[in-house]
């Protein structure tokens, strides 16, 4: 997973729009990205009762978002729960105070597929909601 990500601390692209070609979408890039390696547990919000966790990693976080990567394809749209487990490394540079949420609600806006020494995830960008 780590090879996933930026060799940096943070993601030097800062409001620009990217192209990812892999399924040919467009991301904007509207607040600073920073790294992490912070095992959590989703859980899809349904009205249809409990549903089961899903474990995986936030491999970064903003004010604005995060993004993760769990086994589980969840679609663009789904709302999810998501709760950290364990806080893991963040970068030096970032303040102590600034650490990814503890627990929020928030919608996938992408999926893209990440297939790594024959395993199969998903690595997904999420919106907080408010």
């Amino acid at each position: 997973m780590k090879g996933n990500r930026p060799p940096d601390d943070t993601d030097k692209h800062h409001g620009e729009i990217r192209r990812d070609k892999k399924e040919e979408i467009i991301v904007e890039r509207s607040s600073l990205r920073i790294s992490a390696e912070v095992t959590i547990k989703c859980f899809a919000h349904s009205s249809c009762g409990v549903v089961d966790p899903v474990d995986g990693v936030m491999c970064n976080f903003s004010n604005q978002g995060c993004c993760i990567e769990t086994s589980c394809a969840f679609e663009a749209g789904t709302i999810l729960l998501v709760r950290v487990e364990k806080y893991g490394c963040t970068p030096s540079s970032v303040p102590e105070a600034k650490q990814p949420r503890s627990i929020c609600l928030a919608e996938v806006k992408w999926r893209r597929r990440i297939v790594e020494k024959n395993v199969i995830r998903f690595g997904m960008g999420l919106i907080y909601l408010e």
